[in-house]
């Protein structure tokens, strides 16, 4: 079509909004003319400042803070979003911002169809804001009660998102209205009409023919909706009222929406386990971001119950639930369902099992998918529709393991992630999302997304804005933080105060648990869950207590042998990245040991404990834990992967270490007769939290056993005097480098003079002084991630001797604070009163318990050891373990720092390596 045809037909249809034109004081001939003439970009500005006058207009009728006169255009949609429900109209206004930005910003760069398209987007705006405000712009006052008017608005937008149009809007009293809708699908036009009422008689009176010749159109058979709170009141005048759908505004969505076949589908997937999800009164802390401090601080600790309570109400906002595994998260989301279900039988909750979610679905599709059969709306339909209901603050959309969308946890992917998710969130929505809290402490970008006000990184700044997300529009969360069980509770059964009072005794410590492992001791005899605590980490082995579970469920089946081939399939089946399960496959591995007499159904099923049904071919682990354990017992049982690494949970972590600690509990035999200070060939779990990798070492490698000595470094500089050390030297090193202590940073003054401190760690060097030191007796620096080996073992400890923490085992701030530093705040605190400056290096004597399995001493903490992984781009090289003036938390096996190579710290020194074989 000629552009001349084409801007014929938009004028056509400006002439509808004429009255608006005088309204919004902007000629919306002048953009049309200006394309006539050959300026696109000039249409573009112009297309934007009707738009910052509509959005002003917005910004005034709501009645927001502030003067919205010398707002950009960009600051103008940032404001007025909340008040935009309709997704598409706002992505329209996005979209004439970016185009008017091209315009302004590169001189021209704005095409003819851009700038038709921006028109086109313009009149859809106009469309949506004059149905929302027609009384405004026809400067009429509307009669309607607050109350109904909003509920007319409601329903305006509503329909707006499923594309009808409004015909007619009636007000007939202040207490109701009637309102007519059209919608063109191909030739065929579809009526809706709909009366909101607050006046019984009214309706009685329009109903019973005395006001019913008001409504009598030629418009062909319409779909009535009669909205009332007095919609019981109804039953007398039903003839008259004839297939009209009568509801209370709250419940009309329930016309859309099965809401009973929904919440019987979800709660039959939620109730797999009957004991676990009946756990007590569970605690949790309700965490706010604190500006000041730049951390989550506890805003308030109660009863979760009453959480929930709070939650339920309109105004509470986001919430962000965080668990250790099997801490109740998904058990909360359950309450969430049964309470506002039980408590508001009109409001509805929509629940999303993030786990079935596919790679790289989007989450339009995958929320699509979940609701089709239950929303009587086409596929095109049904997420504008939760978006819309979602961003009104109608619905509570629950999303179950935001932890189990990820492979890794890089910053791309957190950013791909959540700018899906982010689709649904607005300041008004009501999303509770639910995490591992592994995975909340597995990057500070995660913790920064969930508050606006703590995005300090550019990194994410910039990422998000590249997903097409405005970090300013993002919503607060709270998050909310659960508790564990306390055994000594009154709430508790019999059996789990016993257990605790024997504990207390035996060890003089109070005891609790995660609901899942409370139900695991449910299960289990008293000596059983006894002899699983340990008195190390004042905590049950999380591993002893589900191997035992698991082992009785087998022998209930009578097939314990199936166990172990449990363990090889399901060891595989993880490895693929295999959510759901396939009855059939699951059938053409175990046959009728599973399914007796060959009926292939998850009634049939034998060991459906441990699974739930998703549907007829396909079923899910009910815990993520059972899954988790068969690969770690997998693991354990091979000693081999399908692929040199393999990223795992944190909780796998827990399970593999704590198994080879004890593996005769578990029936496995483990070599662990390493020889002194060598690190084999095989592989290694590294890293923290949810990014724990199994990983292959190639190679057998001796390392130092304490890290190199003052001693021994005074005996280089002896050794390399007046010799040419070219051959030794890093290709980064500059010319003329002085191998020497910068002595003048020491803070001890005499630490290379005194012979007291022959034994201490060697500080104050370079990088490329302990390069060339290594390089000079054959030997050579470590990587990271074979420092991290050596320190932790093949099992991934967190520290070197082990999971636990004691206070006497190595050279941290809270050694020398002679308390537990509980978080950065507390640590900075001790840093600036000085009460930690005193601490300093010492030998590894002094700590013989700060071991490693293959007897690598002194790793964690003490001093940062130099790595020989560095960023050549960025002059940086890698440290490893943590230093004397760090608290417990980072002098872990995994925790790593940054150095720039030429500089020399008191908290940094280094021990060599060397490759055997």
């Amino acid at each position: 079509m000629s552009l001349h045809k084409t801007l014929e037909e938009i004028c056509k249809e400006l002439i509808l909004y004429k009255n608006m034109e005088e309204y919004l004081g902007q000629d919306f001939e002048r953009p049309i003319k200006s394309l006539q003439d050959g300026y696109p970009e000039n249409t573009a500005n112009l297309i934007g400042k009707i738009l910052e006058s509509l959005l002003k207009r917005i910004w005034i009728n709501n009645k927001v803070k502030g003067d919205p006169g010398n707002k950009t255009l960009n600051d103008l949609i940032k404001v007025c979003s909340s008040y935009i429900q309709s997704r598409e109209v706002y992505d329209y206004m996005i979209d004439i911002q970016r185009v008017r930005n091209r315009a302004s910003h590169h001189g021209g760069e704005v095409s003819e169809s851009d700038a038709i398209e921006s028109i086109r987007k313009l009149l859809k705006i106009l469309e949506w804001f004059q149905s929302i405000n027609a009384h405004t712009i026809a400067d009429k006052q509307s009669i309607l009660d607050p109350d109904i008017q909003n509920k007319v608005a409601f329903i305006i937008e509503f329909y707006g998102v499923l594309k009808y149009k409004e015909k007619n809007c009636y007000e007939i009293s202040s207490k109701t209205a009637y309102l007519l809708f059209v919608r063109n699908i191909g030739n065929k036009y579809d009526y809706v009409e709909v009366f909101i009422s607050k006046s019984l008689s009214e309706l009685v009176e329009i109903f019973t023919m005395k006001k019913h010749g008001l409504f009598k159109t030629v418009y062909p058979k319409k779909t009535r909706y009669i909205i009332t709170d007095k919609e019981y009141q109804l039953e007398d005048i039903k003839h008259s009222i004839g297939d009209s759908k009568i509801s209370s505004f709250e419940s009309f969505l329930g016309h859309f929406l099965n809401y009973n076949n929904y919440y019987q589908a979800v709660m039959s997937k939620l109730s797999s386990l009957k004991s676990y999800q009946q756990i007590l009164k569970v605690s949790g802390q309700l965490l706010m971001y604190d500006l000041i401090k730049q951390d989550y601080v506890i805003e308030e600790t109660s009863n979760v119950n009453k959480l929930i309570d709070k939650v339920t109400d309109n105004d509470f906002g986001n919430l962000f639930i965080i668990s250790n595994a099997g801490g109740g998260k998904t058990n909360i989301c359950k309450t969430i369902l049964e309470k506002v279900r039980q408590v508001k039988r009109d409001s509805y909750v929509l629940y999303f099992d993030l786990g079935l979610m596919k790679r790289g679905e989007t989450i339009e599709s995958f929320i699509t998918r979940q609701l089709r059969g239950y929303l009587k709306l086409n596929d095109t339909e049904i997420f504008d529709v939760v978006y819309f209901l979602n961003k009104s603050g109608y619905i509570i959309t629950l999303l179950d393991g935001l932890d189990e969308l990820f492979g890794e946890i890089r910053l791309d992917e957190i950013l791909d992630i959540f700018g899906e998710i982010s689709k649904l969130f607005s300041e008004t929505s009501r999303i509770i999302i639910t995490s591992r809290i592994s995975f909340f402490m597995s990057s500070r970008y995660i913790r920064e997304l969930l508050n606006k006000n703590a995005i300090v990184s550019d990194k994410v700044k910039f990422g998000l804005t590249s997903v097409g997300i405005d970090p300013l529009q993002l919503p607060n969360f709270r998050v909310l933080k659960l508790e564990e069980i306390k055994l000594n509770s009154k709430e508790c059964s019999l059996k789990h105060n016993q257990i605790a009072r024997e504990l207390l005794k035996k060890h003089n410590t109070q005891v609790s648990c995660t609901p899942l492992e409370y139900f695991f001791i449910d299960n289990l005899t008293k000596s059983e869950a006894i002899e699983a605590y340990n008195v190390d980490n004042n905590s049950f082995n999380s591993a002893e207590l589900i191997y035992n579970y698991i082992r009785g469920e087998f022998l209930k089946a009578n097939d314990l042998l199936l166990m172990n081939n449990f363990i090889s399939y399901f060891y595989e089946c993880f490895q693929e990245n295999k959510t759901l399960i396939n009855l059939i496959e699951l059938f053409a591995v175990f046959g009728d040991r599973l399914f007796p007499d060959q009926i292939i159904t998850f009634d049939n099923m034998k060991l459906k404990t441990f699974f739930k049904y998703i549907d007829p071919t396909h079923i899910k682990f009910n815990h993520k834990c059972f899954y988790e354990f068969f690969f770690a017992m997998g693991f354990l049982k091979t000693g081999k992967l399908d692929r040199e690494v393999q990223r795992i949970t944190s909780k796998i972590r827990d399970y593999i270490f704590e198994i080879s600690t004890k593996p005769e509990k578990f029936n496995l035999k483990l070599d662990k007769n390493y020889r002194q200070c060598i690190v084999p060939k095989g592989y290694y779990l590294v890293g923290d939290y949810d990014k724990v990798l199994i990983k292959y070492n190639n190679k057998d490698i001796l390392f130092d056993e304490e890290s190199v000595t003052v001693e021994q470094y005074l005996q280089f500089l002896d050794e390399i005097k007046g010799k040419d050390l070219t051959e030794f030297e890093h290709p980064l090193q500059p010319k003329d480098w002085d191998h020497h202590p910068d002595y003048q940073k020491l803070k001890i003054k005499d630490y290379y003079s005194n012979d007291r401190y022959l034994k201490y760690p060697a500080i104050c060097i370079s990088f490329f002084s302990a390069y060339a030191y290594a390089k000079f007796y054959g030997k050579r620096l470590p990587t990271s991630f074979e420092w991290e080996c050596a320190s932790r073992g093949k099992y991934g400890s967190l520290f070197s001797w082990g999971d636990h923490f004691d206070l006497t085992i190595a050279n941290a701030a809270d050694y020398w604070a002679k308390k537990v530093i509980v978080d950065y705040e507390e640590w900075k605190q001790l840093v600036d009163s000085n009460e930690i400056h005193v601490g300093h290096p010492l030998p590894s004597e002094n700590f013989i318990k700060n071991v490693s399995p293959f007897g690598i001493k002194n790793t964690c903490g003490n001093i940062w050891e130099l790595s020989s992984t560095i960023d050549e781009t960025s002059n940086y090289v890698v440290l490893c373990g943590g230093s004397y003036d760090n608290p417990f938390r980072a002098i872990k096996s995994s925790s790593k720092g940054i150095y720039t190579l030429d500089r020399v710290s008191n908290a940094i020194g280094f021990r060599c390596c060397k490759d055997l074989g």
